[in-house]
This record gives C-alpha cells, structure tokens and sequence, in this order.
C-alpha cells in the first residue's frame, strides 16, 4: 500500500530465459483521489519482444476508458486509464506479455515514467509526487535520461518559436502559430 498523497505505478518484475514468454504485471497504488493518468512503460527492444497488453483487474468496464499505443520501434507502451469517478486504489493496470530474446537472470530490463496523473474533481487538477518502483535499476535510469532529454527537446522547439520575437508583443501569437515562422 502507498503512503497518503501519494501514488506509485510499479512494475512487477519478472526474470527468464531466452524463448521464455513471460507476463508482467504493472500494478497502481494510491493514496490519492486519481480521476486518470497516462503512463509510459519501457523495454529493452534487443532483449524483450512485445506479444500483447491485457487490461488488469483496476480497469472498471463501465465508465472507464482504457487504451494504449504500443510503439515497439522504440521499445515504449503508452497506457492512458480515465474514469468518470476515482479510480480505486489499488490493481493492476495491465498485464504486459513479452518473449525474451535474451537470459535475464535477475529483472528484466523495464522502466517506466509517469506522463500525466490527475485527480478525480471536475477540474482534472495535476498532481504530483508519483513514483516508479520495480524497473530494472540501471534501465530505469536510461529511461529516466531519455525522458529528460524528450521534454527538453520539446520545451526548446516551444521556445525556439516565440524567441526571435520577444520585446515586440503582439507578433508573439504569429509565430506561435508558424505564420511568422516561415514554415
């Protein structure tokens, strides 16, 4: 169980063998009014080959909406989970199958991050403070690296945009939207 105010998606890891199929559970745990969240779950492509995702027992049939993206060229699963109320507080999210390329002795190399959590008001507030437990150390920190790097790169284009315009105001919003841009 998660401590108050605080909410933790955990991978429970597996080990194996190569030509094993192995199924690993990723598991929510909160001690928050959580309305919804999207997460992103990584693998390492060279020794782990994406089978199939089965939503777990958090996933409510009625008035929930469960959907994810495998992107297996790059090694990532993007759940997203709604619910109309709170989701409750403690499942499993999905049930992700695997076959391993490669012996994995002790975990298999998985991470995880958190791309939006939100609470369960109307107004779908952030909230922060989740955590990751479970991923492999060493591949939860590459994984941590790579994240890192996304939202620099995708704060830089954003300012990148707006900042060949700065003290003049108004032309701001044109080269928000790319007329100024010149694209």
């Amino acid at each position: 169980a998660s401590a108050e105010g605080t909410t933790e998606f955990h991978i429970a890891n597996q080990s194996g063998k190569a030509g094993d199929t192995v199924t690993v559970p990723v598991e929510f745990h909160s001690g928050e009014e959580v309305g919804g969240f999207q997460i992103s779950v990584y693998y390492d492509t060279e020794v782990m080959e994406y089978q199939s995702l089965e939503q777990g027992d958090l996933v409510v049939e009625e008035g929930g909406i469960f959907d994810y993206n495998p992107i297996t060229a790059s090694g990532e699963i993007v759940i997203v989970y709604v619910v109309a109320d709170t989701v409750k507080a403690d499942g499993v999210v999905a049930n992700i199958t695997f076959t391993l390329k490669q012996d994995c002795g002790e975990t298999l190399p998985m991470g995880m991050g958190v791309d939006q959590l939100i609470d369960s008001s109307e107004e779908s507030n952030d909230l922060s403070g989740s955590q990751v437990t479970g991923g492999d150390e060493t591949f939860q920190a590459t994984v941590n690296e790579r994240r890192a790097q996304e939202a620099q790169q995708s704060s830089s284009e954003e300012a990148g945009q707006g900042a060949s315009k700065q003290g003049e105001g108004v032309e701001d919003d044109a080269a928000a939207t790319g007329e100024a841009a010149g694209e």
